[in-house]
């Protein structure tokens, strides 16, 4: 029963994450994604796990000139 009030209490930050990621921050900057979203770290790799897990986020690439 904890476990289900915890769930319905946590934030979907996941489009907060998209829109990040669409603007080309990457999963090492993590610490980054969470000061400007003011989130635990914690809570982004989580969500970018979850993300992951649902084939939303299908990869992480590097784009050079």
């Amino acid at each position: 029963m904890k476990n289900c009030m915890l769930f319905n209490i946590m934030k979907d930050i996941k489009p907060k994450l998209i829109s990040l990621f669409k603007e080309g921050y990457c999963t090492p900057q993590i610490s980054k994604i969470a000061r400007t979203i003011d989130e635990p770290s914690t809570t982004i790799h989580y969500n970018i796990k979850k993300l992951e897990s649902e084939g939303v986020l299908k990869t992480y690439k590097g784009v050079f000139d």
